[in-house]
């Protein structure tokens, strides 16, 4: 996802929801939305998410990615921070 928001800026803005009149962007958004907090209580409920990783935490994540992908000026390692706090949220296995 953070990959296609770098790639895809028209795709960054409607998650970033810079368009809040544009009711068909607003719909992919809540629809995206409640697929990311269904993975997260999917991997919560199969053990391979730490229960302190919550849906805002992942919708946190990547409101940063977009932030940081829109910026000329963001530090060079932001998508590898971001990369290890997604990475920190899941459970080691078995």
């Amino acid at each position: 996802m953070i990959a296609l928001q770098r790639d895809d800026p028209a795709l960054n803005d409607a998650i970033l929801r810079r368009y809040p009149d544009a009711a068909a962007l607003v719909g992919v958004c809540d629809h995206s939305t409640k697929l990311g907090q269904t993975l997260v209580r999917d991997a919560h409920a199969d053990g391979s998410l730490s229960p302190d990783f919550t849906a805002d935490d992942l919708f946190s994540l990547l409101w940063l990615a977009g932030i940081a992908s829109r910026d000329p000026h963001a530090p060079t390692g932001w998508q590898r921070v971001i990369e290890r706090a997604l990475e920190a949220g899941w459970t080691p296995p078995k």
